[in-house]
């Protein structure tokens, strides 16, 4: 027989979080509003960022994971967003190739 390992409270989960989605689900009509909906949204999440980082280092809120976890949400969204516009441009000019 093996022992129990009893492990301290704060390391146990008490619920798990359900996944929300990084953007509406609802269809956008118009590609601009879609740009312009995911662009807030990064703004949001690089405010949360450093909302996180300012209280952790004023040791008011939060702890380590929490905030390198806001602070990894914003750097994917950022790296998102830039691919995508990458990814749009290459296409444009790809597009005026065609043109030519």
């Amino acid at each position: 027989m093996q022992p129990t390992v009893r492990l301290p409270s704060a390391l146990v989960p008490t619920a798990i979080e359900p996944r929300r989605p990084l953007a509406t689900t609802e269809p956008v009509a118009d590609f601009s509003l879609a740009l312009s909906r995911a662009g807030a949204a990064l703004v949001d999440s690089q405010a949360t960022a450093a909302a996180a980082v300012d209280g952790f280092a004023a040791g008011l809120q939060g702890n380590l994971h929490e905030t390198l976890l806001a602070v990894d949400k914003a750097d994917i969204s950022l790296k998102l967003l830039v691919t995508v516009r990458n990814r749009l441009l290459d296409a444009y000019r790809e597009l005026m190739r065609m043109g030519a």
